[in-house]
């Protein structure tokens, strides 16, 4: 296959992987001769949809030109033809970058300089309307460290006998230090313990109703307890709830003082029963960047020297009132991957709080949370792996990387940024 149909598949992989249905296309690229039934059959070999769809992409780029178009045409007659269009709009076709506001309405092209639209063409020789652009202080939330801002902590550690769920010994542990890095972060802190299906429920309503939300900048939530590759966390009593559903109580039209502020949720569960295994990269010779040895911890914020943009104030009178989507502004933290378990030590409680805690104590006052959030990827990843036998090799034991979801629109930051108070 050609490089420009293989730049296409490249440039387009994250949101075909994802979002491809794998079953029906494959028995339509096979009726197509695109693939044959061995080669459909090492595709399927992936552990997760999006394995397969890797699989997919990986053996079509070894195909003849002539398989691009039909791999389009399947996508079509399988019902992805929003897939089909991700590869075959260009440049020339507006649609392509931007939906239109209204019918025969065409969008503007935005062009971003020193803060400010510029006077551009694009290349069908439009000119975009040179217009005031927003702010930098628009791209970091409002941040009141002074105000009450509210944290929940829902925590499932002994389940009913009857739910064939073992006990989760060590979630304790973690309950005690998120507790305590989170009232150290100018948080109200309430910890709810194990919770029924209708206690679970009735514990994130009356937070999403707190009258703490209207003058807080911001809302935290943490759901520590087993759950289930379907997405569902699951209450003492063996109920479950979606992710979706938890989102759902903490929506702009469902809490309306935390609309336009971010709502932080931690999902701390299995979420399958896959175990990751390690592969050995080799070392560049330097430590880590983020904590060092896994041994070694500092319980006071650190002094590091940070570049960050300077903030242009104005006094210009602007309107305060903006539109956003009804979902926006959340951060879904995952402990894990889609289909991977959460490994934890029943005296020390899950490595993803460990990391978390050391991260967010140590570095909460100079970085924003999706900062933060990678360095603790890096936390778990790096430095914890789970073995029952002494150490053998590198390839040994089991490891594990969290995966936050983010629908964050602004920078948020648990302290305000020194660019805002210099």
């Amino acid at each position: 296959m050609n490089k420009d149909y293989i730049n296409k598949l490249s440039s387009k992989l994250v949101e075909l992987t994802k979002n491809m249905e794998p079953s029906m296309l494959l028995i339509y690229l096979e009726s197509k001769g695109v693939f044959t039934k061995n080669t459909v059959e090492l595709i399927k070999t992936g552990r997760t949809s999006i394995e397969v769809n890797y699989n997919l992409i990986e053996a079509l780029n070894k195909r003849p030109d002539k398989d691009f178009q039909l791999f389009i045409d399947c996508l079509n007659e399988t019902n992805q033809e929003h897939l089909a269009d991700l590869l075959t709009a260009t440049a020339d076709d507006p649609g392509s970058f931007v939906d239109k506001v209204d019918a025969g309405t065409n969008p503007i092209p935005l062009a971003i300089d020193n803060l400010r639209m510029n006077e551009k063409t694009n290349n069908r020789g439009d000119i975009a309307v040179a217009t005031e652009y927003c702010e930098l202080t628009d791209f970091v939330y409002e941040n009141r460290p002074r105000s009450k801002r509210g944290c929940l902590i829902v925590c499932n550690e002994v389940y009913e006998r009857n739910t064939d769920m073992t006990s989760r010994s060590g979630a304790s542990v973690d309950v005690n230090n998120l507790h305590k890095l989170f009232t150290d972060l100018s948080y109200e802190v309430q910890v709810r313990n194990n919770l029924s299906g209708s206690e679970m429920w009735s514990a994130l309503n009356e937070f999403a109703s707190s009258p703490l939300h209207a003058d807080a900048d911001s809302a935290v939530i943490f759901i520590h307890s087993h759950g289930s590759d379907d997405d569902n966390v699951i209450s003492c009593d063996g109920k479950r709830f979606s992710v979706s559903q938890v989102i759902s109580l903490f929506n702009g039209s469902n809490c309306p003082g935390l609309a336009g502020k971010p709502k932080l949720i931690f999902v701390i569960c299995d979420r399958g029963g896959f175990k990751d295994g390690p592969v050995v990269v080799p070392r560049s010779g330097t430590e880590s960047p983020c904590l060092g040895p896994c041994d070694q911890r500092s319980d006071s914020p650190a002094q590091v020297a940070l570049v960050r943009p300077t903030v242009i104030r104005t006094s210009q009178v602007v309107d305060l009132s903006y539109s956003v989507p009804n979902t926006c502004d959340f951060l879904i933290a995952y402990s894990t991957p889609a289909g991977f378990a959460n490994w934890r030590n029943v005296e020390k409680g899950t490595w993803y709080v460990n990391a978390l805690v050391r991260v967010f104590g140590k570095y909460a006052k100079d970085l924003d949370v999706i900062r933060l959030l990678t360095r603790v990827n890096y936390v778990v990843a790096h430095e914890f792996k789970s073995f029952s036998a002494p150490y053998v090799s590198p390839k040994s034991g089991y490891k594990q990387i969290p995966a936050p979801v983010t629908m964050l629109t602004k920078e948020f930051y648990f302290y305000p940024p020194k660019a805002l108070i210099d």
